[in-house]
């Protein structure tokens, strides 16, 4: 009908419109299967907790502005881990998206293959408004076992889909409530920027959106970044063990 076409196209220009925005911050390296895995930041310490940030064009650092400011970047710095960033716009559970050399995140995971991680955080959805709740399911459960396969020793974190308006899009709620059922299902610890209200109000007027959201009205801005790094390390002090929380 006319509303599920709505949401459709919506969701579209989140992916193109955003994308556009991040290309040249794209930290995966090459996209080609096989492309070197990138090189995590100098060690902070001898114990530093080692993490990787999996995930779209929000872990890619969409509207952060110049240098390390994604909310990915902050996070890390905030509780000192050593962290590497592998975000590629457009992509998600179930689409490569629509830029060259896109690949879905069942693909894109063999780029973390022999790394030696501590904690993997996997951002995403908000691409897959495409798909059915149970290819979404699927997907995802199917990345879920093959980052256990190649990180038998890490500890996964998933992190739903985000909105940037206060009353988040239908779409995005079947999105969230599907990713938050397989977290469950999967016994893998769930970040709900959704449910947990990070983005109030809905640009350029109204709630925290008015500061938090950028002009082009898609992503968080360099405050916004730094605000959701701040509301993901509320939930990762909750959810994690002492062990990986050395900055706590």
């Amino acid at each position: 009908g006319g509303l599920a076409t709505a949401i459709v196209a919506v969701l579209v220009l989140v992916v193109g419109v955003g994308a556009l925005s991040v290309l040249t911050r794209d930290r995966t390296g090459s996209p080609s299967v096989g492309a070197p895995v990138a090189t995590p930041k100098a060690s902070t310490g001898p114990k530093a907790v080692r993490a990787v940030f999996f995930g779209d064009a929000l872990v890619a650092g969409a509207d952060a502005g110049a240098g390390n400011l994604s909310f990915a970047d902050v996070t890390a710095r905030t509780l000192n881990w050593r962290s590497s960033s592998f975000g590629y716009p457009g992509s998600g559970y179930t689409t490569a998206g629509t830029f060259r050399g896109g690949r879905d995140y069942l693909a894109r995971a063999e780029q973390l293959r022999g790394y030696d991680v501590d904690v993997l955080v996997l951002e995403g959805g908000l691409n897959d408004g495409n798909a059915d709740a149970l290819l979404l399911s699927e997907k995802a459960s199917a990345v879920i076992a093959r980052f256990r396969e190649l990180l038998p020793k890490t500890q996964i974190v998933m992190m739903g889909p985000w909105s940037f308006r206060g009353q988040p899009l239908p779409a995005v709620i079947k999105i969230r409530d599907t990713l938050r059922q397989v977290a469950v299902d999967e016994g893998v610890p769930f970040v709900d920027p959704v449910g947990d209200r990070w983005i109030t109000g809905e640009y350029p007027r109204t709630g925290n959106a008015a500061q938090y959201i950028s002009t082009s009205g898609l992503y968080p801005n360099t405050r916004g970044h730094a605000y959701f790094a701040e509301r993901l390390v509320e939930r990762l002090k909750v959810l994690l063990p002492a062990r990986l929380l050395p900055a706590v």
